[in-house]
Order: C-alpha cells, then sequence, then structure tokens
C-alpha cells in the first residue's frame, strides 16, 4: 500500500513543467501525467478501502470474543449458583480461551486503527496533490493555446503574402476612389449641361417675346 504513495510522491517530485518543455504536445504531455496520477489515486482509494475493511472485520472479532467471554462466565456463575464446581470450571477454561483470542485481535484492531489513521492522511494529502497538479496542468494548457495562437498571428504577420494582399486591398481602394472620383465628375458635367440649357432656353423666350411684341406693335400701327 505505501508503494503507492512512493510511486505518487515520485510523480509529483517530477518537473511538470520540463517535462511539458520536451514534448512536442505540451497539452497531451499534461494530460498523461494527470492520468498516471488518478490511475495511482484510484488504486490508493482501493488500497485503503481494503485496510479500512480489515479494522473492521477485526473490530466484529474482537466484539464477538467478548460477547462468548461475558458468555462463558455467565456459565460459570450459573453452575457455581447450582453447586456445580466442575462444569464452572469448564466453563472458565472456555472463557480463557476466548480471553486468549480477544487480546490477540485487541492489540490487532488497535494496530489496524493507526494504520487506517495513517494512510486515510496519506490519501487526503494525495488527493490535494493531484487537485494541486490539475491547476498546474490547466495552467499550462492555457500557456500552451497562448504561445500557439501569438505564435500563428506572428507567422501571419511576418509572411510576405500579408504584405502582398494588403498591397492588393490598396489597389483595389485606389480604383474605388477613381470610380468615386469619375462620378463626381459625371455629376458636375451633368449639372453644367442642365445650367446651360435653361440659360438657352431662356434666350430663345426672350427673343421670341421680343419679336411677339413687335408684331403687335406693329397691328396697333395699322
Amino acid at each position: 500500500m505505501m508503494s503507492i504513495f512512493k510511486r505518487f510522491s515520485d510523480v509529483v517530485r517530477a518537473n511538470i513543467n520540463a517535462l511539458i518543455d520536451k514534448a512536442e504536445d505540451p497539452e497531451k504531455m499534461a494530460n498523461q501525467i494527470i492520468m498516471d496520477l488518478e490511475k495511482l489515486q484510484r488504486e490508493a482509494t482501493q488500497g485503503v478501502a481494503a485496510t479500512i475493511a480489515e479494522e473492521k472485520r477485526l473490530k466484529r472479532l474482537v466484539e464477538q470474543n467478548r460477547a462468548e467471554m461475558e458468555k462463558w462466565e455467565a456459565r460459570a456463575i450459573d453452575c457455581l449458583k447450582r453447586g456445580d464446581e466442575a462444569l464452572a470450571r469448564e466453563a472458565l477454561a472456555q472463557k480463557q480461551r476466548f480471553e486468549a483470542d480477544f487480546a490477540n485481535y485487541c492489540r490487532q484492531h488497535e494496530a489496524q486503527v493507526e494504520q487506517v489513521n495513517a494512510l486515510k492522511e496519506n490519501l487526503r494529502q494525495l488527493n490535494e496533490k493531484i487537485e494541486e497538479a490539475k491547476r498546474r496542468r490547466d495552467a499550462i494548457i492555457a500557456r500552451s493555446k497562448a504561445a500557439r495562437t501569438q505564435s500563428a498571428i506572428s507567422q501571419a504577420m511576418s509572411e510576405t503574402t500579408t504584405g502582398d494582399l494588403l498591397g492588393k486591398l490598396d489597389k483595389m481602394e485606389e480604383k474605388v476612389q477613381q470610380k468615386e472620383a469619375m462620378a463626381e465628375a459625371y455629376a458636375e458635367l451633368s449639372l453644367g449641361d442642365d445650367i446651360e440649357r435653361r440659360f438657352r432656353e431662356a434666350e430663345k423666350q426672350k427673343s421670341v417675346d421680343e419679336e411677339l411684341a413687335a408684331l403687335k406693335e406693329k397691328l396697333n400701327q395699322e
């Protein structure tokens, strides 16, 4: 059982960051480390559970032998009350056999209780360290993703194709600006033609009005 905690301690003491730096896939490496630790955690939990089960078994044996001791002592008392000393002796002999087993199981149970308490504390510390390892794993993965994103952005910004694309956008913008200027020029020309046409019509109308007035004056004179 203690070898499990030793193996766990060896993994936890390892420099996870150093292992990650050497790995081609830091996220995969970090997850693998957590999987290894969780496997040890399951083994440790099973071991502690088995130790607790043994403690409970010993406790039952202690209680059973105590009950047998009390039973044979009560029988011995009953025999003495009836005046049957010989049978009382046999009852006490039975009690003494159970007393020996009782003392033996008591010692085993006490030792088992101490071991259970120690293993429970080790398991608690193990669980805390695994949670710490998970937090470190999450931080490493986050850093790895950020570094990968930054690398991709830097690479994209440094590639010549990026400059070419921006240059093409500049040319397209120049063409759009040229078309906008041409549209404004046509609009200006169209406005000028309209004014010229209106002035010609006004002059033409003036000429007609003058000629009409002359005819009216001529008619009046006749």
